[in-house]
C-alpha cells in the first residue's frame, strides 16, 4: 500500500509536484527532492510538499533531514494524519518504537479508516515484544483491507510469537491467499507446522516456498528441521549443506548442521 494517499492542492497547477511524485514511483529520490522543492515556489505553504519530500529523505535513511520536512508540515497543518505517520515511520527506523507508537496513534486518530496506520503500529508493538496489543492492530487491518498480505504475515508471527502456531498458520495461509508469489509466507507457514510436528506437511510449504524462490538459506533450514523431525538425517544435513552454500555465515545453519551430526553418530551407535 502506497506510504503518501493524496499529495497537494490538485486544483493548482504544479508540474514540479507531479514531476516529484513521478520520481518517487521510479525510485529516484533525488530527483524526487529537487522537483518537490521546486514545486514549494509554487504551494509554498502546501504542507503535502514538505511531507512528500519527508518521504524522500526516509527512503533514502536521511533521517535527520526528513524529520525537518515533516516538522514543517505539521506546523503548516497540523491535521494531516500522514505527516505524524511519516514521523512514526522514521522513529521505528531508529528503534524508538514507544515514540513512534505516539505518533502512529495521532494518525489513527485523525484517519481511523487508514490501514497502513494500523500495520504500522502492530509492527511498533511487534518490535517491543507486545504481541497481544499488535494482534489488536492486525486485526484491525483486516477489516478495513482483508487482503493486506504483510498484515497477515505479521499477525501470524506474533501469534507464533505467543505459542498459538495454529492461528498463525491460519493467518499465514489468508496471507497465501491474498499475495501468492511471496515465498517468506511459505515460510513462515513450514516454520508453525514445525512447531507442531507436522513435519511432511511442512516439507510441503519448504518446495513451494522453492519454487519462487531458490536461493533462500532460510528455506533450507526449515527444510533440515522437518527431516529432522521425521529422523531423515541425511536430507536434512544435505540442507544445511545447501543452506550454508547460500550464506556460509548462517548460525542456524551451523548449530544445526552440528546437532544433526550427533544424532547420525547416535543412530549409528545404535545400529
Amino acid at each position: 500500500m502506497d506510504k503518501i494517499q493524496k499529495i497537494g492542492n490538485q486544483n493548482i497547477e504544479n508540474p514540479h509536484r507531479e514531476d516529484g511524485h513521478k520520481h518517487m514511483r521510479e525510485g529516484k529520490f533525488n530527483d524526487a527532492i529537487k522537483a518537490y522543492q521546486n514545486a514549494l515556489n509554487i504551494e509554498p505553504n502546501n504542507d503535502e510538499i514538505y511531507s512528500c519530500i519527508g518521504y524522500a529523505y526516509y527512503e533514502k535513511r536521511k533521517y535527520t533531514e526528513a524529520l525537518k520536512y515533516f516538522d514543517k508540515a505539521m506546523k503548516i497543518n497540523p491535521q494531516n494524519s500522514e505527516n505524524y505517520n511519516g514521523v512514526g515511520n522514521i522513529l521505528d527506523e531508529k528503534g524508538e518504537f514507544e515514540k513512534a507508537t505516539k505518533y502512529f496513534d495521532r494518525a489513527i486518530e485523525l484517519n481511523p479508516r487508514n490501514p497502513v496506520y494500523f500495520y504500522n503500529k502492530g509492527l511498533s508493538l511487534q518490535n517491543q515484544a507486545r504481541y497481544e496489543d499488535s494482534l489488536k492492530c492486525y486485526s484491525r487491518v483486516e477489516e478495513l483491507a482483508p487482503k493486506f498480505s504483510e498484515a497477515l504475515n505479521n499477525k501470524g508471527i506474533s501469534l507464533a510469537n505467543m505459542g498459538r502456531f495454529q492461528e498463525a498458520y491460519e493467518s499465514y495461509k489468508k496471507a497465501i491467499k491474498a499475495k501468492a508469489d511471496n515465498f517468506i509466507y511459505y515460510i513462515n507457514c513450514a516454520d508453525a507446522l514445525n512447531n507442531m510436528n507436522k513435519y511432511e506437511e511442512a516439507l510441503k510449504y519448504c518446495n513451494k516456498a522453492l519454487k519462487i524462490e531458490k536461493k533462500s538459506d532460510f528455506i533450507y533450514i526449515n527444510k533440515a528441521i522437518s527431516y529432522m523431525g521425521l529422523e531423515k538425517y541425511e536430507e536434512a544435513l544435505e540442507c544445511c549443506r545447501k543452506a550454508l552454500s547460500i550464506n556460509k555465515n548462517n548460525k542456524d545453519a551451523k548449530s544445526l548442521k552440528i546437532e544433526i551430526k550427533e544424532k547420525l553418530k547416535e543412530k549409528l551407535y545404535q545400529e
